[in-house]
């Protein structure tokens, strides 16, 4: 939405104000889009209310005919003298082992096209959010991107948002299939892009949360080149040029700190390191001959600070509304508060999360160390 109303915020010719344009028929989309969301997510989760009754009635009843046979064949067996072979029996047996198989039937893996669609039904309750939100997303890019080409009017800004949802329908893609993966214990593997390069697959939320934003500041690297001046890269400037500066100094790893943190995600899942607690850290860079742990717990308290000093940015919502005269237009206080909070979530929670989480792989080195390190006073 937020990239949609920028095709519409703008300043008249010899005018100082900006342009209130936004045409209300973006909300209507994303309401329509809500109600196709919820109405495909009702209907799943109905379907899998039926799908349970049924497949436990037909449990049921195939454990109520193995007992049955189980009791059958036991009694013949008492019955038949030994060494006596009887075709009644071996029909009995034959029939038993069929209704057991019956009663705990394995779960076949949805097809390609159904994985990629999302068209089987969700694990557990949890799952249905991103069940929610990927076919409601995809009824936005159909109602809103759909129009917008059908009337000849959609531009550059159109196809950003439109970028912006395929990389957000993707990812409710991928965490609907982690759902589906935890529900059955799939664990997937490393794979080895080449001999220098690895992808550290998700098998956990905060590790496909690693591999998201990895793609996210990837791309932002590549539009930071080539991205073209609008109203909120304009609005940019009301930070104090310092901060600016630090924003970019920050910015520009985080394609490898993201890759790192997903590094560190997957030997959290399979148990090769385990998080770290301030003292621990504390401890174990004094304890550390190597200066990357001391320089890796001295970023992670620099990250600390900033990211209370973006928070306290929360305050330049109403000089963004009122860019760039003083007049709140387009951008209003709900823009503001967007980009502030965009620039707290991008360029401190996220980079702060992944410092933290890595530091366990950096100061234990890939391994898990059997000695705890307590504080005084514990």
């Amino acid at each position: 939405m937020i990239g949609w109303a920028s095709t519409s915020s703008g300043q008249q010719p010899n005018a100082q104000t900006l342009t209130a344009t936004t045409s209300p028929n973006y909300f209507a989309y994303a309401g329509q889009a809500l109600k196709v969301g919820t109405a495909i997510t009702v209907v799943l989760g109905i379907l899998k209310a039926i799908t349970e009754w049924t497949a436990s009635g037909r449990k049921n009843r195939a454990i109520e005919k193995a007992t049955r046979l189980a009791t059958f064949v036991d009694a013949v067996t008492k019955m038949t003298p030994a060494g006596v072979t009887s075709g009644v029996l071996e029909n009995a047996q034959r029939e038993f082992i069929q209704a057991a198989g019956r009663c705990y039937r394995p779960k076949a893996l949805p097809s390609k096209t159904r994985r990629a669609f999302l068209v089987y039904l969700p694990p557990r309750l949890g799952a249905y959010i991103p069940h929610f939100f990927f076919f409601s997303l995809c009824a936005l890019a159909a109602f809103g991107i759909g129009s917008d080409v059908l009337d000849k009017t959609a531009d550059a800004d159109d196809l950003f948002a439109f970028g912006a949802m395929g990389v957000l329908i993707c990812f409710m893609q991928q965490w609907a299939a982690l759902e589906w993966r935890k529900s059955e214990g799939i664990i997937l593997p490393l794979r080895h892009l080449n001999n220098r390069i690895d992808w550290y697959p998700a098998n956990t939320f905060l590790g496909l949360l690693s591999n998201f934003f990895f793609i996210v500041y990837f791309i932002e690297l590549l539009l930071a080149f080539t991205a073209t001046p609008s109203l909120y890269q304009s609005g940019y400037s009301v930070w104090p040029l310092w901060q600016r500066v630090v924003l970019a100094i920050v910015g520009c790893p985080l394609t490898a700190v993201a890759y790192l943190w997903s590094r560190a995600e997957y030997l959290h899942s399979l148990g090769e390191i385990k998080p770290l607690s301030l003292c621990d850290m504390i401890h174990r860079a004094a304890r550390s001959k190597t200066p990357e742990s001391v320089i890796g717990l001295l970023v992670f308290f620099l990250l600390t600070i900033w990211c209370l000093i973006l928070l306290l940015d929360l305050t330049f919502v109403q000089r963004i509304a009122s860019f760039p005269d003083g007049s709140v237009g387009t951008v209003g206080s709900a823009g503001g508060s967007a980009a502030t909070v965009t620039v707290l979530f991008l360029y401190g929670v996220i980079p702060w999360i992944a410092v933290y989480r890595r530091l366990s792989d950096l100061l234990d080195h890939g391994h898990t160390t059997t000695r705890e390190v307590k504080c005084d006073g514990d």
